[in-house]
């Protein structure tokens, strides 16, 4: 955008505004440029949070081409974007899935009178 300056015709200083005729002021103008489509490229969203919980999943995001002219993005065919085209899935892994271990037999003579076994199933964060 231009901008309208009031200046000594002498000097060709800056000068205050009041002292230009208000009725002569020209109107600033804007002067478009980067007119030009811009050439194809690949957008990518966010990616989705991982399909799992725990142990290996898939998260996915959408991956397009588009070309953009005047801070316009319009899709276009994906033949038009240089390859390679960026993955739209990728495996991740959140943390590892807790499994069952049994450990060893224990005797309940500690706990009941009676003489009997039994074992005890614990559940620790192992991977699969």
């Amino acid at each position: 955008m231009s901008r309208v300056m009031c200046r000594n015709r002498v000097t060709g200083t800056d000068v205050e505004d009041a002292l230009c005729n208000a009725a002569n002021r020209p109107e600033p103008t804007v002067e478009l440029c980067n007119t030009h489509t811009c050439p194809p490229r690949w957008i990518a969203d966010e990616w989705s949070p991982c399909s799992r919980l725990c142990g290996p999943g898939v998260r996915e995001r959408m991956v397009v081409c588009a070309e953009e002219s005047n801070g316009i993005k319009t899709r276009v065919a994906d033949i038009m974007c240089p390859l390679p085209k960026p993955p739209t899935q990728e495996q991740c892994i959140m943390e590892e899935c807790p499994k069952w271990e049994v450990e060893e037999w224990t005797s309940l003579s500690n706990y009941v009178n009676a003489a009997s076994t039994s074992y005890e199933v614990l559940r620790s964060w192992m991977a699969f």
